[in-house]
């Protein structure tokens, strides 16, 4: 079993959440929405459901079309984002720390 993101840690695993981290996963490539829910874990009828929320709070943009295929990306940009990518470092080093000492306890 892999280790649950840091995201997924503080947030829980829920359909926004797994969206969320895996487009800061993939920050550098765009998806159509299909993929988003595919790649994700979330179905897509659960992500039509709140993704438009995400594009109004800025925190997806549109990048381009490919037909009638919109691709979307997670915008670095945004305040919100920032805290998030903020928030998840935070937790990850917390982790890496409680690792080192569950190594040096056993010397």
């Amino acid at each position: 079993m892999s280790e649950k993101s840091p995201i997924l840690k503080v947030f829980g695993e829920y359909p926004k959440t797994k969206v969320i981290d895996f487009l800061l996963s993939s920050s550098e490539s765009d998806f159509s929405l299909t993929d988003i829910a595919e790649k994700s874990g979330v179905g897509r009828t659960t992500l039509y459901q709140f993704f438009y929320s995400l594009v109004e709070q800025n925190v997806v943009i549109e990048t381009r079309k490919i037909g009638r295929a919109k691709l979307y990306k997670v915008n670095l940009e945004s305040q919100l984002v920032q805290s998030i990518i903020e928030l998840s470092q935070k937790e990850s080093d917390k982790s890496k720390s409680k690792d080192m000492l569950k190594d040096f306890s056993y010397v």
